[in-house]
């Protein structure tokens, strides 16, 4: 039995539960004592704390081994812990944002307007970047590609995750984007068909 003292950045709820969780998993481990304001968490039990730290750090949870020793013997008078600072919901660590490419059919104006709408909807986005000639849609956001596609595809726009990745890193000396072809204002897939059928006089004079 050890008792083990990680230094870790617990800085919201989400960090709170992610290294919870991810520590809970260790097959061994007695008790998990976490201090939001000294960025600790104290763990007691038979396991190995290289594994644990590996496993948070796999988490982006970045944590340093503080101690390794023999666990406190329990006293008879224990003093009752003091009531900490609740902490935010979420914070910018934990908001993964993430580059989303996504292929789709880009043939006029309305496509356009209707794919770019549909993705703005979603809370999280930071930039929408659409290349017609490409047919493609880079999404950059805190969002979910699977949620994005499904909304795509239900206003009939059949989309495909390229790929998802960290975004790009902004650099000092941007290219200008070369100027793209006008699309025209409506393709045949946004076009409403309307189908007449022009039947025959039932009355006849014989």
């Amino acid at each position: 039995m050890k008792k083990i003292v990680l230094k870790v950045c617990i800085m919201c709820c989400k960090c709170k539960s992610c290294i919870m969780t991810t520590i809970s998993k260790f097959y061994g481990v007695v008790s998990i004592t976490m201090d939001a304001e000294k960025s600790t968490v104290t763990v007691v039990g038979n396991v190995d704390a290289v594994l644990i730290v590996n496993a948070l750090r796999k988490k982006k949870r970045p944590a340093e081994v503080v101690s390794v020793g023999e666990p406190d013997k329990e006293k008879k008078e224990e003093k009752k812990p003091e009531p900490s600072k609740p902490l935010p919901s979420c914070c910018t660590a934990c908001k993964a944002v993430v580059k989303i490419v996504l292929k789709v059919s880009i043939m006029c104006g309305k496509c356009k307007s209707c794919i770019m709408t549909t993705i703005s909807k979603f809370h999280g986005v930071v930039s929408i970047t659409m290349d017609a000639e490409k047919s493609t849609a880079t999404v950059v956001g805190d969002v979910d590609a699977v949620l994005i596609v499904k909304a795509l595809r239900k206003k009939k726009r059949p989309a495909e995750v390229v790929s998802v990745g960290e975004p790009d890193k902004e650099k000092k000396e941007e290219k200008k984007p070369e100027p793209s072809k006008p699309l025209p204002s409506c393709c045949t897939a946004c076009k409403a068909v309307v189908v007449w059928y022009d039947e025959p006089n039932p009355c006849s004079i014989l």
